[in-house]
């Protein structure tokens, strides 16, 4: 929208321009139809050619995105590429926006009076209204153009501070100096308890490597695409017919699982040796479970029954601090952790607390591996610091790259546009401003007085910019954290840089006009 506002706004500044050359031109013979021909033709070059200049931008977008890494052990990519569709899309997009925005001042130049339009001055309006005469039009696209850009602009500082906050949220865990690996033995024929004697000597012989400090198993680590949700029933409740049961997400765990994660446990206990196969089935929930199954009430000592009013009743006997389960922007989620020892899995996956780098100490896991089944394979390697970086901080990295992109694009564009309109004025002037400094006018006051038409441009766009951006961040917030709707940083500081940037783009007309000699224009026409 703001490329299309600066093109009209050019293309019609060009056309008011050139309105004594067509009058000139029909006068001598040219037919209208051969005039908006040539109009068009020059219209639908410089799209064409913009196209072109749009599909390098996007082949340059196109190759970013191919370059993002998805944290998987597979090859997977976006799969995103310049196609015979996108080519088409793209360049037709082009062509109908040079013939619309070509046409129309075609049209209009060619309809003109000839008489007066040729004894008329090339000097234009004496002096040009925000609201009425012939500039109307352009001034309106100018100020659509700053209104969209203080949106632009309001929108991409509120996803960078969002950014910025997400990198330094708790995420309930600790993520420096672990590795993680992955297993699953039943793809090897493994039962019960071949799996469970697997997962036992693998986590002796890890734990006694140098530069472990301690070793646990998980079923799922968080932000994975492998987490488990399950049905939770306060027990004794009964659910009537047809109603579902609510669910939380869920792991099963060893006992050095919440040391290791540093997950803390605000009130009972974390998984410990008494939490054996024939022992009491027990359960660890979140703040955020605890609070909505028995609210005012002690979680520890309270029971849930899981999967379903047949499943198994568990007692609760922790509870742990709420963290980030799956989205960095996610609202408060339930979240019940089961002992291993006493919830059966095939799959889980080894956590390494190391002393040294982590992802150094990989090859060495996987040999540790072979040396118990040279056949078991081990997935999804990686370090939960990097996985969290490739993986929860993807999202929020790629909307603040692409929005303030695109907000510096939207921003490029009004300058120049203000600017053309500016510029335009002042040539437009020249006249006028050489009679205001023959009978006494300062370059000072011709500064002012041009500045101060790109401040009412300026000041309008802005205000109104804010107004729609007031109400557009309440949405954002939904895709930041730490971020308020309506943060003073952001309505504050983005408007005034703005404002700086677009007096700046207002200075170089302004000084020309101010060095307009009065001599050499009052002997033009």
């Amino acid at each position: 929208l703001i490329a299309c506002a600066n093109v009209a706004n050019l293309v019609l500044a060009r056309g008011s321009a050139r309105a004594k050359e067509i009058a000139i031109r029909m006068a001598i013979g040219a037919g209208r139809g051969r005039l908006i021909r040539q109009l068009l033709t020059e219209s639908l070059l410089l799209s064409i050619l913009g196209g072109l200049a749009g599909l390098a931008v996007g082949y340059a977008g196109v190759h970013f995105l191919g370059s993002i890494e998805i944290p998987s052990d597979f090859p997977l990519s976006f799969g995103l590429r310049m196609d015979a569709r996108l080519l088409t899309f793209s360049m037709t997009l082009a062509i109908v926006t040079g013939v619309v925005f070509g046409l129309l001042p075609a049209l209009r130049s060619t309809r003109t009076d000839l008489a007066s339009t040729i004894k008329s001055s090339d000097q234009g309006p004496a002096r040009i209204s925000l609201w009425r005469g012939r500039m109307s039009a352009r001034n309106f696209l100018v100020v659509a153009q700053l209104t969209l850009s203080v949106v632009l602009l309001i929108a991409s500082a509120f996803f960078v501070r969002g950014f910025v906050a997400a990198q330094q949220i708790d995420p309930g865990f600790r993520l420096d100096h672990t590795l993680a690996l992955t297993f699953d033995p039943s793809l090897m024929r493994y039962d019960e308890t071949k799996t469970r004697l697997f997962y036992k000597t693998l986590k002796d012989r890890v734990r006694d490597m140098n530069g472990v400090s301690n070793v646990a198993l998980t079923a799922s680590i968080p932000f994975s695409t492998n987490q488990d949700a399950r049905r939770v029933i306060l027990d004794g409740y009964q659910p009537r017919a047809g109603e579902d049961a609510p669910r939380a997400f869920s792991a099963r765990v060893d006992e050095n699982y919440f040391p290791l994660m540093e997950t803390s446990i605000v009130r009972g206990r974390s998984f410990d040796t008494r939490d054996t196969a024939t022992s009491p089935l027990v359960a660890i929930v979140n703040e955020t479970l605890a609070s909505r199954s028995w609210p005012n009430r002690d979680p520890i000592g309270q029971r849930l029954r899981l999967d379903g009013p047949k499943g198994p009743v568990v007692e609760i006997v922790g509870v742990a601090k709420t963290g980030k389960y799956m989205y960095w922007a996610e609202p408060p989620q339930a979240y019940i952790w089961t002992p291993f020892a006493q919830d059966y899995r095939a799959q889980m996956t080894l956590v390494v607390r190391t002393t040294a780098d982590p992802a150094s100490m990989a090859a060495a896991m996987r040999a540790t591996t072979r040396a118990i089944d040279p056949d078991m394979p081990a997935f999804d390697v990686r370090t939960l610091e990097s996985f969290f970086e490739k993986r929860a901080m993807l999202g929020p990295r790629l909307i603040a790259q692409m929005v303030t992109a695109i907000g510096m694009m939207g921003l490029l564009l009004a300058v120049v546009g203000l600017y053309a309109v500016v510029a335009y004025a002042v040539n437009r002037r020249t006249r006028e401003i050489g009679i205001r400094m023959a009978i006494g006018a300062r370059p000072g006051d011709v500064l002012r007085m041009v500045l101060n038409q790109g401040l009412g441009f300026t000041l309008i766009g802005v205000a109104i910019g804010i107004a729609l951006a007031f109400f557009a961040t309440r949405f954002l917030v939904a895709f930041t954290v730490g971020v308020k709707p309506h943060d003073p940083v952001v309505f504050i500081s983005v408007p005034l840089i703005l404002a700086a940037v677009m007096m700046a783009a207002c200075w170089i007309p302004a000084r020309r006009a101010a060095r307009v000699d009065p001599v050499l224009t009052l002997r033009q026409e």
